[in-house]
Parts: structure tokens; sequence; C-alpha cells
């Protein structure tokens, strides 16, 4: 199929579904074009389609992926994760008497797997533990504690029952999985 049609089938194919007004540029030489947050390669005279949507994340990993299919080319393998940054792999939360370090372990384009400590910096021993967070991501395997609570990206975690009381000055770790890409850290925990 010749380039002019495949911009024509892209054009019906978007307005089709109704996802927002088209916007094709032709490029010019090699060069990097910035489609969300990834890159896609292209040679002279192709054509790079983009859709403004609401939702960037989600709507822009496909126009990556579409535009990829046309120049023949793959996009980069971070479209669709969110704020993070790609780099950080741990984060610190201090919260009163108690201090959280996730850490991400592993991650893929479908998937990750993170350890969680909640260290007690009091003086007495925390009872009976219960850590809520707010969290992009969707959980898909605990282990060492419970998924108390999930309310849309509201998560409540509560420990294994052999886990339950932390000592001053001690710690537990549970780990989770997600079978999706990593998209961010959660910025609060309440315990």
């Amino acid at each position: 199929m010749n380039r002019r049609w495949k911009r024509v089938l892209a054009v019906i194919l978007a307005t089709a579904i109704g996802v927002g007004t088209v916007n094709v540029s032709e490029v010019c030489a090699q060069e990097k074009v910035e489609i969300g947050s990834g890159y896609l390669e292209t040679s002279a005279a192709e054509t790079v389609v983009e859709t403004p949507v609401k939702d960037k994340t989600a709507d822009n990993a496909a126009v990556a992926d579409n535009a990829a299919v046309e120049a023949g080319t793959t996009a980069g393998d971070d479209t669709g994760r969110g704020s993070w940054d790609q780099t950080t792999t741990e984060k610190v939360f201090e919260g009163e008497n108690y201090k959280v370090t996730f850490t991400l372990t592993s991650y893929w384009n479908t998937g990750y797997n993170a350890n969680i400590k909640l260290e007690n910096t009091g003086n007495s021993t925390i009872q009976n533990w219960c850590l809520g967070f707010d969290y992009d991501n969707a959980i898909t395997n605990i282990w060492n504690a419970e998924v108390s609570e999930n309310n849309g990206k509201k998560y409540v975690i509560k420990n294994a029952g052999w886990n339950q009381d932390i000592v001053a000055g001690g710690s537990i770790e549970f780990g989770i999985s997600g079978n999706h890409a990593f998209k961010g850290f959660p910025e609060n925990y309440e315990l």
C-alpha cells in the first residue's frame, strides 16, 4: 500500500474512532520525533500522526505504536509509564515514628516487582500495623502482607499476622508485583 493511501487510511481511522483532531506533519531528513514520553526514529518523507486527547498517557502510547508501524520502526519501551523517570528505583518516605522505603527491584514492559520496607523509627512498638497509600499502579500479587482495601488508586496494606508488630528500631518487609508497566512511586503513606 503506498504512503498516500496509508495517510488517508490513518486519517479516516482516527476520525471514525472519534478520538479528536488529527495533525499530520511531514518529517524530512533523519531525526527523532517526540511523541508523548517516547521517541521515534523516522526517515525522510515519512508521516507521523499525533492525536491530541484528554488522557495523553494511554493514547500517546497508541499513537506512538501506530506511528511506529507507519514508519516501520518500534517505539521505545517507555510509552505508558506515567510520571516515572525510568531511572529512580528507590524512594523513601518518612512519617511520624516510621519510615517507608519503596524499592523497585525489577521491571519490564508488562510488569514489575517491588519491595516495601516499613521501619519503626519511634520509641515504642507499632502494633498490628496497617499502611495506606495512593498508588497509580495496580497490585496483582503481594507477599508477606495482605491487601485490606483497594478503592481505585487508594490501597490499604495489612500485616500477614505473623509480622503484625514492629518493635522500636525494627522493620518488616513485604513485596508486590503488577502485570503492567510501572507508572510511578506512591507519594504519601499513612500508618
